[in-house]
């Protein structure tokens, strides 16, 4: 089991009362900052006040505070953001991108990438950061590859390496796997295919999944034992894959579906290293399951069930990088950062 207390409920924009739809929020990979992204087209910058959040006490200082409010780039709904290094990616319903760089502790739009005919849904980086994967309504993967800025030279650049057209429906998300360049894709056509680079171009493998209605998120669990996906589904179902490749065949293995934890769509996923998996749904509800991921088929065992996580639809959760922390925004207008205490820890 584990012991669940919220930490603080933000409400980005007019704090005053809640506003806007929230769409995702997103730690970056050094954990001292939480990008969140809505319907307005702005996103918001908030700095994690607290590196250790052992002695945090609900009720006490708070734990975040908003640092940059990044707006006049987007015109419509800001769908998913994605953190490398030093990058931060933004899909919009625009049909573009917006990159935005760190100096000095501070954002600036730096690159605005195009191409897609309609709505951008999904963005993630690679490990290294050097290539950014993006998705869109017009049921497409873009892979981009960054040259970065030589000496003298004002801005990083963006290039098109790829267009793969996998699916026949819209894509709704893309993610890097942790450590090595390849790429999940989900779709409303409610399937998952897993994409690579080879002989300098990239290509969609054989691996394929398959889900019963639209395949809303895919993530990776970052372990070093299998490669591990966890997709969610429409119909409320979550299913754990293994991929594999043999003598150049490249599978998706269902290791685990499960069921009955929520009653309405499940529109985020989230793993962390120490084998949590949390889940986002149109229940208003997050779940926390533990993986046992060094067996096949894996372990699971649910943690805990946040009933009324939030007042409506709850559309994303992340982990902390390093922190038992974890985000949720919704279509409430509230980011809450969620305390996860494992019993007997």
């Amino acid at each position: 089991m584990a012991r669940v207390t919220c930490l603080q409920e933000i409400v980005p924009g007019d704090q005053t009362k809640r506003g806007r739809r929230l769409w995702c929020a997103r730690w970056n990979r050094r954990g001292d900052k939480l990008a969140l992204c809505g319907e307005d087209g702005k996103l918001e910058i908030w700095e994690l006040l607290k590196p250790v959040v052992s002695d945090v006490s609900v009720g006490g200082e708070p734990l975040l505070r908003q640092v940059q409010l990044l707006e006049g780039v987007h015109n419509r709904t800001v769908r998913s953001v994605a953190w490398s290094g030093r990058h931060l990616a933004a899909a919009s319903f625009d049909g573009t991108v917006s990159v935005w760089t760190e100096a000095k502790g501070r954002l600036e739009e730096t690159a605005t990438l195009e191409g897609h005919e309609n709505e951008v849904k999904s963005v993630s980086f690679n490990a290294s950061g050097s290539l950014l994967t993006t998705c869109s309504r017009d049921k497409s993967v873009w892979v981009w590859e960054l040259t970065p800025a030589e000496l003298g030279d004002d801005e990083d650049e963006f290039e098109c390496a790829a267009v793969l057209t996998p699916h026949s429906q819209d894509v709704k998300r893309v993610a890097f796997h942790p450590s090595r360049d390849l790429i999940v894709s989900g779709s409303y056509d409610d399937t998952l295919k897993v994409h690579k680079e080879e002989l300098d171009d990239w290509c969609t493998t054989g691996a394929v999944g398959s889900h019963g209605s639209t395949v809303w998120a895919v993530d990776w669990f970052p372990c070093d034992e299998q490669d591990l996906v966890v997709s969610s589904c429409q119909d409320t179902t979550l299913k754990i894959w293994r991929l594999t490749h043999t003598d150049g065949d490249w599978r998706l293995e269902m290791s685990s579906a499960l069921t009955g934890y929520h009653t309405a769509a499940v529109y985020d996923v989230s793993c962390n290293a120490e084998g949590l998996l949390a889940t986002a749904s149109a229940d208003d509800s997050i779940c926390v399951f533990k993986v046992k991921t060094d067996v096949f088929p894996v372990e699971v065992a649910l943690l805990t069930k946040i009933e009324a996580a939030h007042d409506a639809d709850v559309n994303s959760v992340h982990w902390h990088p390093t922190q038992p922390l974890l985000a949720s925004c919704s279509d409430d207008g509230t980011v809450k950062v969620w305390k996860v205490e494992m019993d007997g820890m």
